[in-house]
């Protein structure tokens, strides 16, 4: 009988990790090739951030960080962007919304407007991190090229996170 728990177990772990990675691939997918797309003068929403909320508040905080640092380090490789910036930025959001996660309580979370909060303030914090590392430092205008990034990236990624999150989905994986 123990046996039939312990590969029950194995079972779900893999197909979420195989389910996670396909997520994830095909977010890295949309980001890198379509949202130039979308782009306002520069300015790209970042879908991964979105998974990484996701993961981290649906599975908690040692899945979300394992998560999110490999997705950055995915992301800074297919990206060819300086290596382990993604991989700090999103692993720092991973600890920030941690402190947000309850076990069995993601639905709930979801309903509630918390979820705003907690996509603002973590989005918030890795723009403010992810820029300051990336920012061009001999641009002329340094200030206001980083609060272009930092606001618009920031305000931007949020339009998509509260287009995610309003709809209240009840089930989704």
């Amino acid at each position: 009988m123990k046996d039939l728990g312990v590969t029950a177990t194995k079972k779900n772990f893999l197909s979420k990790f195989i389910y996670y990675s396909i997520a994830t691939l095909l977010i890295c997918v949309l980001q890198l090739s379509f949202s130039f797309l979308i782009s306002i003068k520069g300015v790209t929403p970042d879908f991964i951030v979105l998974l990484v909320i996701w993961i981290t508040l649906y599975e908690g905080k040692l899945v979300g960080l394992s998560s999110a640092f490999l997705v950055g380090l995915l992301y800074d490789y297919l990206s060819m962007n300086v290596l382990g910036v993604n991989a700090l930025t999103k692993t720092i959001v991973a600890y920030i919304v941690g402190f947000f996660y309850k076990e069995n309580e993601f639905w709930n979370i979801l309903k509630s407007n918390k979820i705003f909060l907690i996509s603002f303030l973590s989005i918030f914090i890795h723009h403010i991190i992810y820029y300051l590392i990336m920012i061009n430092l001999t641009e002329t205008n340094l200030w206001s090229m980083y609060f272009k990034y930092l606001i618009g990236g920031t305000i931007y990624t949020f339009i998509f996170t509260f287009l995610t999150f309003f709809t209240r989905i009840r089930k989704f994986w």
